[in-house]
């Protein structure tokens, strides 16, 4: 009886321990943009080199499929479906081995609004048929925050390597009508770095810059708004590449000054003058 017994809690630890085996705790992952809203397109970049059941090998890559979950509901289309996890949840072989990718916005995922959908959501990596696969991991989604203001950054929050589009209200309270008025936008900008250094694309006055070969705002069309209709300008840029950072350089903070394109203060300058001052961004710095 007791041989019986013990050879049962083998044979009971063993399967426990090839059930475990196969969820692989050794991927990683980041997202693109690092920081996003429930409301945001994000790409989720997964490394299962260390996973070999899934990853496959160099020559011939896994087939890796997403299950993804929120508040203890799974993203629409994919319910029920474990054992057989549809194409549309299929992640992206980039070509490097073990890496993949999987693109999606939240809210359509889970055909939730973003207050439903809260501040985090689930998921893990698999194969068509459910196993092996990854342990569970987390993504962190941050609150969608709106308050109408005359100049406003998307995402709310952004590192120096995401795509991010700053948008200016011309029919927003407080804009000076001269400015109103302007069909051309332009925004004067510097940043700062986190060793306290600057750099700055364009000079603010209209004439020769005091940099040899740099252009003052009104001659640099990379400083231009694209006008969006509807009093809207945007402006989108990847804030590592439009300010020429090189290395392990950090922004500390960006400035954007919106303005006409000749200078405002300068002299002819309309009253009162066509600008919106000074407003600061602060990157969000990437783990």
């Amino acid at each position: 009886m007791t041989n019986k017994f013990l050879i049962f809690l083998t044979a009971l630890f063993l399967m426990v321990y090839a059930v475990k085996a196969q969820n692989c705790g050794n991927a990683t992952y980041t997202t693109t943009p690092a920081v996003f809203t429930a409301e945001d397109q994000v790409t989720i970049n997964i490394d299962l080199a260390g996973c070999p059941g899934l990853a496959g090998t160099a020559g011939s890559p896994g087939a890796v499929y997403l299950w993804l979950f929120n508040n203890g509901a799974d993203a629409i289309g994919q319910t029920g479906t474990w054992l057989n996890s549809p194409e549309t949840f299929r992640a992206t072989y980039t070509g490097t081995f073990g890496k993949y990718t999987y693109t999606f916005t939240p809210t359509i995922l889970f055909g939730k609004t973003s207050a439903q959908i809260g501040t985090s959501m689930g998921f893990l990596a698999k194969t068509k048929t459910g196993a092996p696969q990854t342990v569970d991991l987390t993504l962190a989604i941050e609150p969608l925050v709106y308050t109408p203001v005359a100049i406003r950054s998307f995402p709310v929050k952004f590192t120096q390597d995401d795509i991010v589009t700053f948008y200016f209200d011309q029919n927003f309270t407080g804009v000076p009508s001269t400015l109103r008025s302007t069909t051309e936008i332009y925004m004067y900008t510097d940043v700062t770095l986190t060793d306290n250094s600057s750099l700055q694309p364009s000079c603010y006055d209209d004439g020769p810059c005091g940099t040899a070969g740099q252009l003052p705002v009104k001659d640099n069309p990379r400083l231009k708004f694209v006008n969006e209709g509807n009093g809207i300008y945007s402006l989108t840029m990847i804030p590592k590449t439009f300010y020429g950072l090189t290395g392990t350089q950090q922004i500390k903070d960006i400035k954007v000054h919106i303005r006409s394109r000749n200078n405002p203060y300068g002299a002819g300058a309309p009253n009162p003058p066509a600008s919106m001052g000074d407003k600061i961004f602060n990157p969000v710095v990437a783990d």
